[in-house]
């Protein structure tokens, strides 16, 4: 189960589900918290997590809302 972005900042949620995800592999890491769609473009491209139809970060202006379905579809 993934880590929902409830009471945490962007960028300790964002190291949460590196860890959280560790099992899909190496996952880039958010450095500049105003890319957080460009990382979370990132991470959905890899293969294993496209295939469960996540949500477009690019359709997205609040983090928080595409990371909680995100978490939707990843739990």
């Amino acid at each position: 189960m993934i880590t929902l972005p409830v009471i945490i900042g962007l960028k300790d949620w964002a190291d949460q589900i590196v860890l959280d995800l560790s099992t899909y592999g190496v996952l880039p890491q958010l450095d500049d918290e105003t890319k957080w769609q460009e990382w979370a473009a990132s991470l959905c491209a890899i293969a294993s997590i496209t295939s469960k139809n996540p949500p477009d970060a690019l359709s997205f202006s609040d983090w928080r809302e595409w990371a909680s379905r995100f978490a939707q579809i990843m739990n």
